[in-house]
């Protein structure tokens, strides 16, 4: 049965968990030993305790939606093959964000914790964008055997990085003396909510031009008004304002992070709403 703002929100949470963990697989990766390494020590240890968190609340909801009570061997089954790859690549995932909390935490300094890192970290960051890759097509898959359209990738892809780095960087931004880096960080992701807003707008303009129904027009108009204002426009007031020394960067970077969310959530919601409506490609 269909639970188009639950099934929304555990997607969004998902796809925001599994963002942050591909963030911090490429912080882990890439910053050298003796570069900052102990003070982002704690930023990424709490970015990996706030990404399976989210991953865990997911997963509730989406058990917890459920109508009826769902047995341990079918909340393990896979409809799709796109279901049994993204299920494997999250347990890697998983695996591998447990690795870097326990490098990051016990193991020794030096050349070999160095390397250990760099290569866990390139691993987290690739299995969590397969899972957000293999989400999107999954998802639709599994309701029809029909050809997801060629821009649900890149709208997940994007949603998830825009929100996996916002709350990254609204962690580092309280949680270190970023400066002027902070204004650094918010035009980033302005850069990053305009192509998730785009991105965004040209599917649902194709959904709209194929649709042949009011619910069609009505879940555009939701998505295509709330989705620029909150992906866009949001980050582009907080840098005006950010730069006008109205308010601190971590305030700003914040209210990024909810609006984004908010964002994901409304555009999920009308594309399940969407997906779901009879006659109506998807």
């Amino acid at each position: 049965m269909q639970r188009p703002l639950p099934d929304a929100v555990s997607a969004v949470l998902s796809g925001t968990g599994f963002g942050l963990l591909l963030w911090l697989g490429i912080s882990v990766a890439l910053v050298p030993p003796g570069a900052g390494m102990a003070a982002l020590r704690a930023p990424q240890m709490w970015s990996l305790i706030l990404a399976l968190a989210l991953l865990c609340v997911a997963a509730a909801i989406a058990v917890s939606a459920s109508a009826a009570p769902r047995s341990v061997r079918s909340l393990l089954h896979a409809p799709t093959r796109w279901h049994l790859r993204r299920n494997a690549l999250a347990s890697s995932a998983a695996a591998l964000a447990l690795a870097v909390g326990g490098l990051l935490s016990w193991a020794p300094s030096g050349a070999p914790r160095a390397l250990a890192l760099g290569l866990v970290g390139m691993l987290l960051s690739l299995t969590s964008l397969g899972v957000v890759v293999a989400n999107a097509v999954a998802r639709p898959s599994a309701a029809s055997s029909a050809v997801p359209h060629p821009l649900i990738v890149p709208v997940q892809v994007l949603t998830a990085l825009s929100t996996g780095l916002a709350l990254m960087f609204a962690l580092l931004a309280g949680l270190l003396a970023v400066g002027p880096g902070g204004g650094r960080m918010l035009i980033i992701l302005l850069v990053l909510g305009v192509l998730a807003a785009a991105t965004s707008a040209l599917y649902w303009r194709d959904a709209r031009a194929g649709g042949n129904g009011r619910p069609a027009a009505r879940d555009f108009r939701a998505s295509s008004l709330a989705t620029p204002a909150l992906l866009a426009a949001v980050p582009a007031l907080a840098w005006a304002m950010s730069a006008a020394e109205v308010g601190g960067s971590t305030l700003w970077l914040w209210v990024i992070s909810v609006a984004s969310f908010t964002a994901a959530v409304v555009d999920r919601h009308a594309f399940l709403t969407h997906a779901a409506a009879p006659d109506r490609p998807t």
